[in-house]
């Protein structure tokens, strides 16, 4: 059953699209619904999933009044399918969670009461790293305040760990590119100036286990785009690739970096 809401609390919208997620949403919703700051609704977009996963949502807002189910008939892809779910948020704070990463507890909690002790717009966290089997492989820790300038070298919010105040900020849709979620969060830290986050993991964030092949080509050319629209040269995007690429070839080739 539902919870009591504390009504004197602002709303919390989560976002979470998913597609044929039926093997890790649950999990996903689960978390989302045991945070310790109840007041939420949690918007979930089914992009054209084909498996179990539309009878599992089904389930859960049957049972929970916060779970709100968008369903599209075929995938239209992710940007789009969070944009249905902030067209329709009514909550105060958006928030950001995907179908295979897990928040703990105490995730909403903290952020909230960090962007009351900052006067900030917008809040990030760090979080453990898992595999798609669900064993921890490392940590992602990011500085506790990131700014637009650094946001622009290097994306420093994980999009399922962030969270920002929409009466502070305008709302901001995601473009239908690579790294959707890295200019949505740009765009937004250019008008707020910054990002308060915990040093404290508050999520689990699931790793692709390919993370150097597949797409990521047209991965890193579209994070190019993205700071060419955002001010770099051509030089600090190559140093910025370089990067990159380096501290994944760290992670894959020293395991005791990952514990």
């Amino acid at each position: 059953m539902i919870p009591n809401i504390v009504n004197e609390t602002p709303l919390v919208s989560v976002v979470m699209p998913c597609y044929n997620s039926a093997e890790t949403i649950e999990r996903s919703i689960e978390a989302v619904l045991a945070q310790t700051y109840k007041n939420i609704e949690l918007l979930i977009v089914s992009d054209g999933s084909s498996d179990e996963t539309v009878v599992i949502i089904r389930r859960y807002s049957l049972l929970d009044g916060r779970v709100v189910l968008i369903e599209f008939d075929d995938n239209k892809g992710v940007s789009v399918a969070r944009n249905a779910a902030i067209s329709v948020a009514k909550g105060r704070f958006l928030a950001f969670c995907d179908a295979d990463d897990y928040w703990y507890m105490g995730k909403l909690s903290t952020q909230i009461e960090l962007l009351e002790k900052s006067n900030s717009a917008v809040c990030h966290a760090s979080c453990d790293l898992i595999d798609d089997s669900g064993v921890t492989v490392g940590l992602r820790s990011f500085p506790e305040i990131v700014t637009y300038k650094m946001m622009r070298h290097r994306n420093y919010i994980c999009n399922s760990g962030g969270l920002y105040d929409t009466t502070k900020l305008p709302v901001v849709l995601q473009r239908k590119i690579y790294h959707e979620d890295y200019l949505m969060w740009l765009e937004l830290l250019s008008d707020a100036g910054f990002s308060v986050g915990s040093k404290k993991p508050l999520l689990m964030y699931t790793i692709n286990p390919n993370g150097l092949s597949g797409n990521k080509f047209k991965s890193l050319v579209g994070g190019i785009k993205i700071q060419r629209e955002h001010g770099l040269g051509w030089f600090e995007c190559a140093l910025n690739i370089f990067l990159n690429i380096g501290s994944r070839v760290v992670f894959l080739l020293l395991p005791s970096w990952r514990s």
